[in-house]
């Protein structure tokens, strides 16, 4: 009997200090997000997460080059095992549904 209530208060103590703990903790997380709100000079936020940016904010302009690429691809087109010319394919196709 005096076992198991030293075995229950030995877990009620590890309880209440693991909560105090977790209590702690919290607190200093709260004080971290209030301290980066205050001296942040832009805050964006959404559901998982915000965004704290403070100092001198730059934009830059890259100047972008076009880039021309050429490609060049080969296909090669059958019908009923003869080889037709693939941009044609629809009037075959057309041709070959009415009959």
């Amino acid at each position: 009997m005096k076992m198991e209530n030293k075995k229950d208060t030995t877990l009620k103590e590890l309880g209440t200090i693991f909560l105090i703990v977790l209590i702690i903790g919290s607190i200093f997380e709260v004080g971290i997000l209030i301290f980066a709100y205050i001296n942040a000079d832009k805050v964006e936020c959404n559901f998982l997460w915000c965004t704290f940016t403070s100092g001198d904010i730059i934009e830059t302009h890259n100047s972008f080059r076009n880039i021309t690429q050429t490609s060049t691809s080969i296909s090669e087109c059958y019908i009923n095992g003869n080889k037709v010319n693939c941009s044609e394919t629809d009037k075959y196709i057309r041709e070959f549904a009415l009959e």
